[in-house]
């Protein structure tokens, strides 16, 4: 025992180095809870529900402060596999399974912990229908807590099933992602599932993932009740047990055929066709793999895109915008996001290879920076996920009657391709506060993915200083709503009809920004290791 103990404490002293990008987190996931809670408002401004806004804002507080329990894992293993690292792992006195499911738990209290508590104390601090509703009982609260401790073990239990897969498909991606999707959707994250439907709801809260964090937040708010409680935690504890003895099976059958794996891969318009193909040649050496992140990733953004048409069945639309319109937005600003990691994706490993100090390779090539970041990593699964944003686009053009004229088509092709590079422009400041930080910052996610979740949505339902942030510090208000407002034919601002071609430049000049502060950083790169 004390063996684990040992695994225990060494990781939390790792996770707990890193004091800036808790910090970094803790700011990301209260904006992201500040812009879910500003949308539900709206929605039910727009038509109210049974079910009360300050228990929603609630449950998202809770959600957005215990998240790295749901999307993330400790990664030690799942990366010694796929680099061969495993054969050191195997001399390990100690069972593996166990050795790994305490790194994983500690990983993921220290990332919860370090970010609950100030965030759960700011959102007790705001206005009823804004923050957090107190517990409604003491003996609620420790109920919850005793949930919340079966949900930790539900997930390091699915964490541990994706890395004894890894041993079989050799890179942990594929099911991963299939594991994290299936996570997102169905534990009250993507969408809480209190606004799912009833007859959704019988099902889906059996399911191990709504144990995670659902199920402690109910307890937690009294929609289920004490009395209900031994239920409740009896479907967690039983979960748990199945979840792990099934990870114990695949661990002891996985590891006496696991095969030792090594090498690192690596790979101006013809360098980087140049590079794609043998990336693209790469990512099919592990077909089974790469179908399945594929699907994953279609299954998850057909998973967002059911979010929406579900907040359209129950709301009806929003404000000036109707459902139609709501599936065009979502289409336009999907499409490109995915549009541009599928062509820069290398761009985002910035700060790995940042923390790895395999930058410095980059530094003795006879190509700048940027553009061996590009041809570093490209990403096939986003085709999938393009697909499920073309369908959105074109069914929200043809629900909102869109008359298209040569000028619509080039005011949606200038916000696409705009967009685009003001996308990439931020995935470039990440990478240069990596090179002043080490660890990434989760704070930019506020203007990447935030931006990303919040103006899927129309920029005018927003408070104003969300306005402002998606105007101009991050130009997603810009560059993708002027021109959608303009072919949907809809006053955005009362702005005038040339706006649509003009505040897509806003994207292009954001990108200008962020490249001249990265050549800046790069005036101050100091090596680094691992």
């Amino acid at each position: 025992m004390k063996k684990y103990l040992s695994a225990f404490c060494i990781r939390w002293k790792m996770e707990t180095q890193y004091r800036s990008a808790a910090i970094g987190g803790i700011l990301c996931q209260l904006f992201f809870g500040l812009i879910l809670v500003a949308l539900y408002r709206a929605l039910y401004a727009s038509k109210p529900q049974t079910l009360p806004i300050a228990a929603v804002s609630s449950y998202v507080w809770l959600q957005q402060a215990f998240f790295r329990m749901v999307t993330s894992s400790e990664g030690g293993m799942l990366d010694s596999v796929r680099t061969g690292g495993v054969a050191y792992e195997l001399c390990r006195p100690v069972n593996l399974y166990g050795y790994y499911f305490c790194r994983d738990a500690a990983f993921k209290i220290v990332s919860c912990g370090m970010r609950a508590a100030p965030m759960l104390i700011f959102a007790l601090l705001l206005p009823e229908g804004w923050g957090l509703l107190p517990p409604v009982s003491a003996p609620a609260l420790c109920v919850a807590l005793l949930a919340l401790a079966l949900g930790l073990l539900c997930s390091c239990t699915l964490d541990n099933i994706n890395m004894g897969f890894t041993m079989k498909t050799l890179d942990h991606r594929g099911v991963q992602a299939m594991l994290v999707l299936l996570a997102v959707s169905f534990s009250g994250n993507l969408l809480p599932l209190t606004l799912f439907p009833d007859s959704w709801q019988r099902f889906i809260t059996l399911l191990p993932y709504a144990q995670m964090l659902d199920a402690p937040i109910r307890l937690y708010t009294g929609e289920w009740t004490l009395a209900q409680s031994p239920r409740v935690l009896a479907v967690q504890a039983v979960w748990a047990a199945a979840l792990m003895g099934l990870g114990m099976l695949i661990w002891r059958a996985n590891l006496r055929r696991v095969v030792i794996q090594g090498g690192l891969s690596m790979s101006t318009i013809k360098l980087y066709l140049h590079a794609a193909r043998m990336l693209l040649k790469s990512h099919l050496q592990y077909p089974a793999s790469f179908c399945l992140q594929t699907l994953a990733q279609i299954v998850m953004q057909s998973g967002e895109l059911l979010a929406v048409l579900l907040i359209i069945r129950r709301f009806d639309g929003l404000n000036q915008w109707t459902g139609g319109n709501l599936l065009f937005f979502f289409g336009v600003v999907n499409v490109t996001w995915y549009l541009t990691e599928f062509l820069f994706r290398g761009v985002t490993c910035l700060g790995a290879l940042v923390q790895a100090g395999t930058l410095d390779v980059f530094l003795l090539r006879p190509r700048g920076v940027i553009t061996q970041a590009i041809c570093h990593q490209l990403d096939p699964r986003r085709i999938g996920t393009m697909a499920v944003g073309m369908a959105a686009l074109v069914m929200g053009a043809r629900q909102s009657a869109v008359q298209w004229t040569l000028l619509r088509a080039l005011a949606l092709t200038e916000g696409v391709a705009m967009g685009a590079i003001m996308i990439l422009g931020l995935f470039l400041l990440e990478g240069m506060l990596c090179i002043h930080t080490v660890k990434s910052i989760e704070m930019v996610n506020t203007l990447t993915y935030g931006g990303r979740s919040a103006c899927q949505y129309p920029i005018d339902i927003y408070p104003r200083p969300l306005k402002l942030l998606f105007m101009i510090v991050a130009p997603f208000g810009l560059t993708f709503h002027a021109p959608i407002a303009y072919i949907l034919n809809k006053n955005l601002f009362g702005w005038p009809d040339y706006c649509a071609f003009l505040c897509p430049l806003a994207g292009f000049a954001s990108f200008g920004v962020m490249y001249a502060l990265f050549q800046r950083a790069m005036r101050f790169y100091r090596s680094t290791g691992s």
